[in-house]
């Protein structure tokens, strides 16, 4: 069915990442268990928020994928990640009086990051769904 369809992608893009993520985990911590670095905590949780950004980035990505195609979402996927470049160098005077956030609030949305991703991710799949049980396949 078209909704196995769906699930089978979405695990396949959870899958590749937990392995990333282990692959990330396994290289970062070389150092650790060889005596070089003791900063364990901080190695876990950088792994996770990058795990995580991934998990965001697909729950976007798909959807987009599925309701305009491969090629023509590659624009949107491309706007997505220029517009707030861009937004950043034109403006950067201005952000550069705002005051940078806490160690501890930047420290407790590193560690809300991994749940915000799987809560989009799975909101992301069930508009997947929609969009892809919605179209007309020849």
């Amino acid at each position: 069915s078209r909704k196995t369809i769906v699930l089978s992608k979405y695990l396949m893009a959870l899958i590749l990442i937990l392995i990333g993520g282990l692959m990330g985990l396994l290289i970062a911590y070389l150092p650790i268990l060889t005596g070089r670095a003791d900063n364990t905590a901080e190695v876990f949780w950088g792994v996770c928020a990058s795990a995580s950004a991934g998990l965001i980035l697909l729950s976007v990505f798909l959807p987009l994928i599925y309701k305009f195609g491969s090629e023509k979402s590659r624009i949107f996927i491309m706007i997505i990640f220029f517009v707030p470049f861009i937004l950043l160098m034109v403006f950067a005077n201005r952000l550069s009086g705002l005051a940078m956030p806490s160690e501890a609030t930047i420290i407790t949305l590193v560690k809300l990051l991994p749940l915000a991703g799987l809560v989009l991710f799975g909101i992301s799949y069930f508009i997947s769904v929609a969009i892809f049980q919605n179209q007309d396949i020849d």
